[in-house]
């Protein structure tokens, strides 16, 4: 005689039968997803300028907006100067350094000035800016070492503390031009004020 089988009789798995997976096994997945997050390319910040390269150069003109300094010296200075973009933003200050030197080469006397500053940059948002190029501005601040000569006078130096705003046009090549606007103490009344045209290229 054979005995009715109930098909709905559950049978629980062996301890045998089952099979457990390691904890490192189980986390593949999720390492995996890391891994390719890691990988890939990421955008640069809009304080670069949409630039990995750390070294920017530039060369213009300031002009002198103080009378006494376009009197005693001359309409036109000529300006250079070198960026470095840290690789950490210093507080107060931002992630750009900058060393300069401009001096005019006409006049009854001769100022020089080698700005050292920190400064900040940023870009609007531009999906097509590796086309059309982009805009940037910010500003920053720092020490300006001058020296006033010539004229008769004594030669007299001095360090002032000063500032300035930037905006400027990254190309889409290495290549862009800068203005700044600066304000900084004198020198024996002279001082280094006025707006700056640059430019320059990225190394």
């Amino acid at each position: 005689m054979r005995l009715p089988v109930n098909k709905n009789t559950h049978h629980p798995a062996s301890p045998r039968g089952r099979v457990r997976r390691h904890p490192l096994i189980a986390a593949l997945p999720a390492l995996s997803l890391l891994l390719v997050a890691g990988a890939a390319p990421q955008r640069p910040a809009a304080a670069q300028v949409n630039s990995p390269l750390p070294i920017r150069l530039k060369a213009g003109v300031l002009l002198p907006s103080s009378g006494e300094t376009k009197r005693e010296t001359s309409n036109t200075h000529f300006a250079a100067e070198v960026d470095v973009f840290l690789p950490i933003t210093i507080p107060y200050g931002g992630n750009i350094a900058t060393v300069g030197y401009y001096e005019n080469f006409s006049g009854d006397r001769k100022l020089r000035t080698i700005p050292i500053t920190l400064s900040t940059i940023s870009s609007p948002s531009n999906p097509v800016g590796a086309v059309t190029g982009n805009l940037y501005y910010g500003g920053g601040i720092g020490a300006y070492i001058m020296q006033a000569s010539g004229g008769g006078e004594p030669s007299k130096s001095g360090t002032r503390f000063g500032g300035f705003l930037v905006v400027g046009y990254q190309t889409p090549t290495n290549f862009f031009a800068e203005a700044k606007y600066i304000q900084a103490g004198d020198v024996d009344g002279l001082r280094p004020n006025g707006f700056t045209f640059f430019i320059g290229t990225r190394l």
